[in-house]
């Protein structure tokens, strides 16, 4: 019985690392190629071209932009912006990470007219409040031009500034830019998380759109 207690352990030791090992190989590829993802996303002149909300962040250490096309106008798209947020309408990404992250969101499948509301120095919940016993997350609105412009100012845990910037081209473009003046170091380590989740954001509003018409 011992020698089996034994083997049962030591293989158990093994898997762990193997298990180990293969999320490091997976993450460490991520965080090389996502770059790469984020050039593929957006174009060189949406990446550099200078967009409303960049000089909140004037010298941006961290961030991507991104893009999607989606063929409709973009008063059809806004709706959807609009109403993001948790215990709004979700961020359209993949529910169940951000839920095992503790942030209690459901993403909406719809247009929900009592969240249509959004002016400047609104806020929006990222998590909830209170968050792991610490103060919750959230945005801030710092630029509303409807149906083409929305811009958020996050204060993050280690108080430096970062912001999300929504843009809409008439074709329609949804073009989203993430930048923030001094990351943690958790936040650098986590910026292909954050690609992950924004680029599904950017598809999980195509997607709902186009399945609604």
């Amino acid at each position: 019985m011992r020698l089996l207690n034994t083997s049962l352990k030591s293989k158990g030791r093994r898997i762990f690392k193997i298990v180990i090992i293969i999320f490091a190989t997976i993450y460490l590829s991520a965080y090389v190629i996502y770059p790469w993802l984020c050039r593929s996303s957006a174009s060189r002149n949406e990446r550099t071209i200078e967009l409303p909300g960049d000089g909140i962040v004037q010298n941006s250490i961290s961030g991507y932009t991104l893009a999607k096309t989606i063929k409709a106008s973009s008063s059809k798209i806004w709706p959807w912006l609009a109403q993001v947020g948790q215990g709004r309408g979700g961020f359209y990404t993949r529910e169940w990470v951000e839920n095992i992250m503790g942030a209690d969101i459901r993403n909406a499948d719809s247009i929900i007219p009592k969240f249509q509301s959004i002016a400047e120095g609104d806020s929006i919940r990222l998590t909830p409040d209170p968050y792991f016993d610490l103060p919750g997350q959230y945005l801030v609105a710092a630029q509303i031009d409807s149906p083409y412009v929305m811009v958020f100012r996050q204060i993050l845990p280690n108080g430096s500034t970062g912001t999300w910037t929504f843009i809409l081209k008439p074709s329609t473009r949804l073009i989203f830019r993430r930048r923030s003046s001094n990351p943690s170091f958790f936040d650098e380590i986590s910026i292909p998380g954050y690609y992950f989740m924004d680029m599904g954001m950017l598809s999980g509003i195509k997607k709902r759109y186009a399945f609604r018409h």
